[in-house]
Formats: structure tokens, C-alpha cells, sequence
């Protein structure tokens, strides 16, 4: 049984297979890029030397050395590379790599990055605008709005109308491939933006911090939108932000655990860990730990199933813990397609009064998988749960000049 530091030793014995699972807490402290990084082993870099290579090449050699899985090929014909691709660089990291592409092989206007089918960010069209690359993450700016708005309020005395400015960026930090980001928890943070006469342009603080943004996310998780940072706007058009800088915290797996049942329709109610009735300073960590597949039962086409888990408190909030503890479950047929999966009900493992709640993370969830007309009509089928166990946080910084404004 492996332990991990500050962690939490579980035995799960799942349809015949032992396995050992360790929750760790989230780490507060964020870290750096480079303790990120160094924990992860270290960014995988790539080497280049191709001549006149197809774009079909390009992208099977990147996919290769960042271990990747492979690209369908049906989606080639619409990458947005319309030439051969002549490229050498020597151990550079993946966004540099897709940097140095974007710069010489433009993709055509109205390029749809969807095309790709997996990880769209990965398309070097999704490059184009205001880079800046700070490894693990490359940040894009790649919109700005100015918006005047009128408004008459029939309540107030005043029959004027109020005329409210406002200015937004789009920006997008995209993930290194190789980290296995959640797809909750991450926020943005603008720390200084000023204009070209050196005035601020932040937002003046009322409550909380309202130059923080919370993410939206892709899936598979790579990279996070922040689709509306707002700014004060000058007081005539044009100009440009003459510095813009701030740091993102993203949310990223440092160590998981799988969880597979071979044949889902030869599982039986799986509970192992102790539901604690109470927490004290004393009690041992593997005490407070809880993790359950029951009630597994065919259904027209597929299987429903109950997943019941407990965790150490993070710093994510409820529904953002769900979210990282489930985004990892697929149940596939022997051919390892993907039978179509829902939600059937969720909800916390806690009422509002319960003590537990301040020390234990925990959800109950019901999920119906079926087969589709990609899937084969018989034959086993695999549930697979993968899952973080140590979840931390790394701050990484952005900064952007002479931004350009409407």
C-alpha cells in the first residue's frame, strides 16, 4: 500500500482487483511555475526537423513526443495549414513549439479550431492575437469591447439618462498538455493596467475584489476562458493599455489514482473507509476518508450505478470539488468506445447543520451510462474513475504592453 506525505490510506477492493488509494489536502500555499513544474517531473520538450512535411506529419510527431493520444485523421483535410510545413527547433516546450508554427503558417480567417474534434486549444489558430508565454501556461488576448450604455431610470427624479462605458478583454491561458488541469478553480487576477497617460484603469474596489475572475474551462481540460475582464474605460475612443499585468491560479491533479472494474455487470456494492460520526484533532487521517460504487444495475442498453465518496476539505468549493473528483469517470465497451453517460441526481453528502462539513468534502451522485450506435450491442463493459488524489495550486504571472483599444 503506497502512502503518500500528509495523506490518507484507503484499501478499495473492486470487482476482485485491490487497489490502493491516498488522499492528500489541497495545498493552500500556491505554487510557482517552476515548483509546478519540477513536480511534475519537468515539461516534456520536442524536437523538430522537418522539410516540407504535411500538416498531417507536423501534428503526428508533436501528438508522439508529448505522448499524446492520437489524432483522428478525419479532421486533417480542415486544420487551417494549407502548406508544407519546414520546421527546426531543438528542446522546446509545446506553446513555444505551436508559437513558432502560428507565426509562419497563418491559418485562413474563419478557421474553426473545433475542426480538431480533441483539445482544440491545441490548434495554432487559437494563437492568433496578443501572446504571452510563461510556461506552463501561454496567455492570448484575443478580443477587446468598448461598450457605451444608456439607461433611463422612470423611478428616479432625474429624467437623464445615465451613460455607463465599458471596456472588456477576452483573454485565454492555455494549459501545457502534459499537466492534468482541473476543470474548476481557477481564477484570474488583474494586479495593473494603466493607459498611455500612465492613468489606472482597474476597476475601484467596492466589495471583495472586483478585478477577479473565475474561469470557464474546456473539456478535456486545457484551457481556461476569461471572457469579460473588465476595465475603466478612457474617455475617448482609441488609445491602448499602454501595461496590462496580473497572474492566474489554475487548479491541477499532482497525483491521481485509477479505479477500474474489468466487467461493470459483475461488480458488487463497493464500501471501504469508515464514515466518520465525528472529528477531533486526534483522529487519525485514514479515519476520514470514504469511497463506494453501489447499487450497480442493468438498464435498457447500459447500467446505473451510485458513486459515494468522501474527501479532506479543499479550497475548491462544493461544486467545483464534485466536479474534479467526477470529470475523470467514463464507462467504455470492449472496444474502449464510450457508452453515453448522465446525471441522473446529485447532491452534497452533508446538510447544512452537520458538523463534518467543515472538516469532509463529500457528494452523492447516480449515473446512467447506455450504449449508443457506436457502441457494440454486447461484451463487457469497463468502468474506469480517474481521480485526484493531491490537488494544488499554481500562480502563474501574465503581462501585456501596448494593447491596442477601439
Amino acid at each position: 500500500m503506497r502512502q503518500f506525505k500528509n495523506g490518507v490510506k484507503v484499501l478499495l477492493v473492486l470487482a476482485g482487483v485491490m487497489m490502493s488509494v491516498s488522499a492528500t489536502l489541497a495545498d493552500e500555499k500556491p505554487l510557482s511555475p517552476s515548483e509546478a513544474i519540477k513536480l511534475m517531473g519537468g515539461l516534456k520538450l520536442i524536437t523538430l526537423h522537418l522539410k516540407n512535411a504535411t500538416p498531417q506529419q507536423f501534428y503526428n510527431e508533436v501528438w508522439r513526443q508529448m505522448d499524446l493520444p492520437p489524432l483522428d485523421p478525419n479532421p486533417f483535410p480542415s486544420l487551417g495549414i494549407q502548406r508544407a510545413v519546414t520546421i527546426d527547433v531543438d528542446r522546446k516546450p509545446f506553446w513555444e513549439v505551436m508559437r513558432k508554427v502560428d507565426r509562419e503558417y497563418k491559418s485562413p480567417a474563419g478557421y474553426n479550431p473545433y475542426s480538431l474534434g480533441v483539445w482544440p486549444s491545441f490548434s495554432p489558430s487559437n494563437l492568433a492575437g496578443l501572446v504571452d508565454i510563461k510556461n506552463p501556461f501561454c496567455f492570448v488576448i484575443y478580443g477587446v469591447t468598448a461598450n457605451m450604455r444608456h439607461s433611463l431610470n422612470f423611478s428616479s427624479d432625474s429624467k437623464a439618462p445615465t451613460v455607463d462605458n465599458q471596456l472588456s478583454l477576452s483573454l485565454r491561458a492555455l494549459g501545457d498538455p502534459q499537466i492534468p488541469w482541473l476543470s474548476s478553480g481557477s481564477t484570474l487576477v488583474v494586479t495593473k493596467a494603466v493607459n498611455d497617460k500612465g492613468e489606472s484603469m482597474l476597476i475601484s474596489k467596492s466589495s471583495g475584489n472586483p478585478n477577479l475572475y473565475k474561469g470557464d474551462y474546456s473539456r478535456p481540460v486545457q484551457f481556461y476562458n476569461f471572457g469579460a475582464i473588465r476595465l475603466t474605460p478612457q474617455a475617448t475612443s482609441g488609445g491602448k493599455i499602454a501595461h496590462l499585468e496580473g497572474y492566474v491560479d489554475a487548479k491541477f491533479a499532482a497525483k491521481s489514482d485509477t479505479l477500474k472494474i474489468n466487467n461493470l455487470a459483475k461488480a458488487k456494492n463497493v464500501e471501504r473507509g469508515v464514515v466518520p460520526k465525528q472529528i477531533d484533532s486526534n483522529m487519525p487521517l485514514e479515519k476520514s476518508s470514504y469511497f463506494a460504487v453501489r447499487n450497480v444495475t442493468r438498464v435498457d442498453n447500459g447500467y446505473s450505478f451510485e458513486l459515494k465518496f468522501l474527501h479532506p476539505s479543499t479550497s475548491l468549493e462544493f461544486w467545483e470539488f464534485k466536479d474534479a473528483m467526477t470529470s475523470g469517470l467514463k464507462v467504455v465497451d470492449e472496444n474502449g468506445v464510450d457508452l453515453q453517460g448522465s446525471t441522473d441526481s446529485s447532491k452534497s453528502w452533508f446538510d447544512n447543520n452537520d458538523p463534518l462539513r467543515e472538516k469532509l468534502q463529500g457528494a452523492i451522485y447516480h449515473y446512467t451510462f447506455k450504449r449508443t450506435e457506436r457502441n457494440s450491442k454486447e461484451g463487457p463493459v469497463k468502468l474506469i474513475w480517474k481521480y485526484p488524489l493531491d490537488i494544488r495550486t499554481v500562480e502563474v504571472p501574465f503581462e501585456f504592453e501596448n494593447i491596442l483599444l477601439p
